[in-house]
């Protein structure tokens, strides 16, 4: 008798125990989904416009992002804070003081780096726009060259020019970034917006007045976070059905109809309103996402066949460590979700 008492016991605790992990499993995955959203989130406020062959100079790209700042906006107001050019050079050469040399990816930057590194900064500081003998380099090639993130300060030599650390970027991939001369040719942009209302058709034209040609791909940053939050919405919707279903069979059980009818309307209006709030915020986009016509039913299937062709491009493009990091947040935020979700369903069917 009593070894079936304790192995009745010792078969609760593996199963509380069993669900409590499953439980901490969920709640896990989706902290980091959320993480991963909201990193996402934050690159809706920009996009890059790339192109196959450099553009413009540095010089002519100040000159033009001069006279925009004089003239007055005219129709439809395109909030544009900061915008940054670049040019991307793969397998160049970094050498230390000493003569120590390691290769990697070098960034030459017109305009302000902060559109283009708007996250990672790890150590020290971006250069500013006067600071011509000014880098940052990637925790990578700080650990390659210097052994470790403790490189602020230190001399760089790359093309023969000397620069002086002024900031480290936390990123796997050895690179240096170092602002443009006046001769370097941009090849490609990105641009920070205001509110991420902005249409992206307005960003387009504007770089089309820069350089005289539509970007071949283009990275929006609104589209890539919009679906970071359906992930959201979709995730949440399931667990909100699953939560749903077990109060509505507590609710069946009570005995008394005067309580039991209202808690039901009570329950099923909380679960709609939530529902259509959730599913407003997680579809909304910017105007560019929305048919001048409601009566145009080929507009959405157009969109997406749009859409699809965009990120095909994009997989195609050496993209800028900010847009490779919106996706790669993107990415954690569908498995992660995933994972929770899955986790959330075994632990919702072991408790029955």
């Amino acid at each position: 008798m009593r070894k079936d008492i304790w192995r009745e016991a010792g078969s609760r605790i593996k199963r509380t125990g069993f669900l409590f992990l499953c439980f901490l499993t969920a709640a896990g995955f989706f902290a980091a989904g959320f993480s991963a959203y909201r990193k996402t989130a934050a690159g809706s406020f920009y996009i890059s416009g790339y192109y196959k062959e450099a553009q413009i100079s540095a010089g002519d790209m100040k000159k033009f992002l001069e006279n925009q700042s004089h003239e007055k906006s005219k129709g439809r107001n395109l909030d544009i804070l900061q915008t940054a050019g670049w040019a991307r050079t793969d397998d160049i050469s970094f050498e230390r003081a000493d003569g120590t040399e390691e290769e990697g990816i070098l960034f030459q930057v017109c305009g302000s780096m902060e559109v283009l590194f708007s996250d990672g900064l790890c150590g020290g500081n971006l250069p500013w726009r006067e600071d011509k003998s000014g880098c940052v380099i990637s925790t990578a090639l700080a650990w390659e060259l210097y052994g470790g993130k403790e490189a602020v300060g230190n001399q760089i030599f790359v093309q023969g020019r000397e620069y002086f650390i002024r900031g480290i970027l936390e990123e796997d991939k050895s690179f240096l970034a170092v602002p443009a001369q006046e001769s370097d040719q941009m090849e490609n942009f990105r641009m920070k917006y205001k509110s991420a209302k902005e249409p992206v058709s307005a960003a387009e034209s504007f770089l089309y007045q820069m350089t005289g040609k539509q970007p071949d791909a283009v990275f929006e940053g609104v589209f890539f976070a919009g679906l970071s939050r359906i992930i959201l919405f979709v995730t949440i919707l399931i667990l909100e059905v699953f939560c749903l279903v077990v109060l509505w069979r507590r609710i069946r059980k009570i005995e008394t109809g005067r309580v039991r009818i209202p808690l039901k309307i009570i329950l099923s209006l909380l679960f709609f309103m939530l529902f259509f709030l959730e599913g407003f915020r997680a579809f909304s986009f910017s105007w560019d996402y929305l048919p001048s016509m409601w009566s145009d039913l080929s507009f959405y299937p157009q969109l997406f066949k749009e859409k699809a062709e965009m990120v095909k491009k994009l997989l195609e493009t050496q993209l800028c460590p900010a847009d490779e990091m919106t996706l790669a947040c993107l990415w954690k935020t569908g498995v992660c979700s995933a994972a929770g979700t899955a986790a959330g369903c075994l632990l919702h069917f072991l408790r029955k």
